[in-house]
């Protein structure tokens, strides 16, 4: 009993605990032909813990441990866990599944080495990538139907893993417009954004960092023209190029970091929106990054910059990962899976060539 006081002690306001597994009667098993998978309660980090028990008996494959869960996702999170393991390297997965339950996204760690000491796992929103199944309009889970653990055959083998605290923290939301900032020894680091095409709202920000990480973000891109008349402001999304236009003209008014768009917008409706970080000293109330959810549930961005610009962004797929260069050749880790490319920079124009197509981006050093 101490030790799950001093577990929720340590749980801050934003934090729920998923599963203290005190009880594993919550968890099925789902293994591959051939795999052998069991779940059993056993002394854990934090009072009990659950124990997987398995034997690939030499078959490649898979072992799932599944919970079924009603659970709406905030739009931006952590998962954490707790792990050891008296077990070979394998790969370790973890999973979330939508209510719906065909569509899934996942944590892949290939080789994970099971330490037998307790060791706190924590995967972000942008760590946990869109698998397979049929894609949400928003791009992203929102509507969580189930929880898996998966261990998949890389040495095979056979072992136990205890897992424990499973909890979700509500994080702050993250602007998609942040930039890093290009160094002179790797020209590749640093954020690119797809070359515009007109009539296609679609693109993707790349993130190289000096680390080695990676970040890929991929959804709706725009840039639009603003000027501000008292209460009014009238914005134009009319691409060069693009034969239709999208202007509008929308009373508004800023309170408490909320920014509210009067309905006579491209949305037709009532427009709330809310400060993403913080406003910059000696700039107009309305600079800066807002945030709102549209009607497929994907949180929408606008950032309203210098001298008219604004920018408007909804990120739709995310996933994070590695990255490597040799000499003008790109290689990729995201999520387990490898993708090489040749690749090219001129005039801060960066181009991934693909068979037969090349993809240009252009370099952002900075945010609006």
């Amino acid at each position: 009993m101490l030790a799950l006081v001093a577990l929720f002690l340590t749980l801050s306001a934003d934090t729920t605990a998923i599963d203290t597994f005190e009880s594993v009667s919550q968890w099925s098993t789902n293994p591959a032909k051939g795999v052998e998978i069991s779940i059993h309660s056993d002394s854990g980090r934090h009072g009990r813990a659950m124990r997987v028990d398995f034997d690939f008996h030499g078959n490649p494959g898979y072992g799932i441990v599944r919970r079924e869960i009603n659970l709406d996702l905030p739009p931006n999170y952590e998962f954490t866990f707790a792990v050891r393991g008296d077990a070979p390297k394998n790969t370790l997965e973890f999973k979330l599944v939508d209510r719906g339950g065909a569509t899934v996204w996942w944590s892949n760690n290939p080789n994970f080495n099971f330490s037998p000491e307790w060791r706190s796992i924590a995967r972000k929103k942008r760590e946990i990538c869109f698998a397979w199944g049929p894609p949400p309009r928003s791009g992203e889970i929102r509507h969580l139907g189930a929880i898996e653990f998966a261990i998949t055959a890389g040495t095979g083998g056979k072992g136990s893993v205890w897992i424990d605290d499973l909890s979700l923290t509500t994080l702050d939301l993250d602007s998609p417009f942040t930039a890093t900032q290009p160094v002179a020894s790797a020209p590749i680091v640093g954020t690119w954004e797809s070359v515009a095409t007109p009539g296609d709202p679609t693109g993707a920000k790349l993130d190289f960092t000096a680390d080695g990480s990676f970040n890929s973000t991929i959804g709706v891109m725009a840039t639009f023209a603003y000027s501000i008349t008292g209460d009014r402001m009238f914005a134009d999304f009319t691409e060069p190029g693009d034969p239709k236009s999208y202007k509008f003209t929308t009373s508004f008014r800023i309170e408490n970091d909320g920014f509210v768009q009067r309905g006579e917008n491209m949305f037709g409706r009532d427009v709330k929106m809310k400060r993403v970080g913080s406003a910059r000293a000696g700039a107009s109330a309305i600079s800066g990054v807002w945030a709102f959810p549209d009607y497929t549930e994907a949180t929408a961005y606008v950032a309203f910059g210098e001298n008219g610009r604004g920018y408007f962004r909804i990120p739709l797929q995310e996933c994070s990962g590695t990255w490597k260069d040799s000499g003008g050749h790109l290689t990729v880790a995201l999520n387990g899976q490898i993708a090489e490319r040749d690749y090219s920079i001129e005039n801060d124009v960066l181009t991934l060539r693909y068979p037969g197509h090349d993809l240009k981006y252009n370099r952002r050093s900075r945010a609006p």
